[in-house]
Formats: structure tokens, C-alpha cells, sequence
């Protein structure tokens, strides 16, 4: 089944101390070599979710061929663009990424849409040992989703961590099954000095 990607674009970098979306890693910026990975997985549409359409952003999406959307929420919160992604999908799969993880793959997409398909579930998240779990590098039904969004926003929860007490089934990926550099978001310069090794 087809699937759409959600890029989270709309954060505010406060640790990075720039627009770390737009910092350069190897050549191209954090947010390009995600946009690229998207597109090459063979999703029906990557959807870019923004705060504020910045000239650099919309460059990407407009070379790519992506659809921007704008985030729906006031809050400065993943969930925000998470929400108004799958709002605007195409697809009944939605992936979502976060737009700071410049090691993400194509097949990091295909293989989380893999999951929804294989297990019929409303959420496909990656889990850690320590029982960690990514739910912005994950793959989601986008009606399910929608209804955790309403209901969300409806009592004033805003942590996206928390979307998954909204969901009825959800199958936890033991992190060993996918990419797991597709996972790792940089937070800061330091983040991404080390990812070289």
C-alpha cells in the first residue's frame, strides 16, 4: 500500500543556536538529505510541515516536488506538524521524520510502512531496549492519528510523546529491525560532529 512522508520542519532549534534544518552535514543541508530520502523511497507524496515558510525551506520543497504545509497549532510542539502532516496526506499510511535526522534512508520509510502493513495496526514505532520509543520516526493510519489529534488538542496535551496513549494498537519495532542511523536527530553541533566518526 502507498504511503505518504511527513517531514517535521516546524521546530524552533533553541539548542542548535541557528537554523540547524538549514546547517550544512557532507555538502547538503540537514533538511535536504531528509527531503531526498523521502522522495527516493517511492512514498505517493512527502508532505513538509513549517511554522514559517523560510526561503531555504521552500527552495527544497519546490526542487523536490514536496507539498508545505503549515503548522496548525500555536504551540512550538512536533505534534503541531504532526497533526496538520496527516491532515494533508494523500495516502491511509503516513510516516513521519524528524527534518534534523540527516542519516535517514529510503528504506527506513519503506520499511515502517512495511510494518503497518504486515501487523494491521494504527502505529508501527521504533522501541529502544531501555524502552525508549520514537513516535516522530514512525509510521502511523493516518485516521486513527487524526482522531488521537482531535482528541489530543480537544484536552490541551500537546506532548506528541504522549500520542500513543491515543491510539488503540500499536506495534512496538524493536529498533534492531530498522535503520538504525535513520533514527539519530541532531539537537546541537556537538550531535553533529559526532556523527562522523
Amino acid at each position: 500500500m502507498q504511503f505518504s512522508v511527513i517531514i517535521l520542519a516546524g521546530g524552533r532549534a533553541s539548542r542548535f543556536g541557528s537554523d540547524k534544518l538549514l546547517y550544512e552535514y557532507r555538502g547538503k543541508t540537514m533538511l535536504e538529505r531528509v527531503a531526498e530520502a523521502a522522495v527516493k523511497s517511492g512514498a505517493e507524496e512527502a508532505i513538509m510541515t513549517v511554522k514559517e515558510l523560510k526561503d531555504g525551506y521552500d527552495r527544497i520543497a519546490k526542487r523536490l516536488g514536496i507539498k508545505v504545509v503549515m503548522d496548525s497549532l500555536k504551540e512550538f510542539t512536533p505534534l503541531a506538524g504532526l497533526c496538520s502532516g496527516a491532515e494533508a496526506a494523500k495516502s491511509s499510511n503516513v510516516i513521519v521524520i524528524s527534518g534534523d535526522s540527516p542519516l535517514v534512508s529510503p528504506e527506513f520509510f519503506r520499511t515502517m510502512n512495511s510494518y503497518l502493513e504486515k501487523i494491521w495496526t494504527e502505529a508501527a514505532v521504533p522501541l529502544w531496549p531501555d524502552g525508549r520509543v520514537e513516535v516522530i520516526h514512525a509510521g502511523y493510519r493516518k485516521e486513527p492519528l487524526l482522531d488521537a489529534c482531535g482528541r489530543m488538542i480537544k484536552a490541551g496535551d500537546y506532548e506528541v510523546k504522549r500520542v500513543l496513549l491515543y491510539i488503540k494498537s500499536v506495534y512496538l519495532v524493536p529498533v534492531e529491525q530498522v535503520d538504525k542511523n535513520s533514527l539519530i536527530d541532531v539537537d546541537s553541533i556537538d550531535d553533529l560532529k559526532n556523527l562522523d566518526p
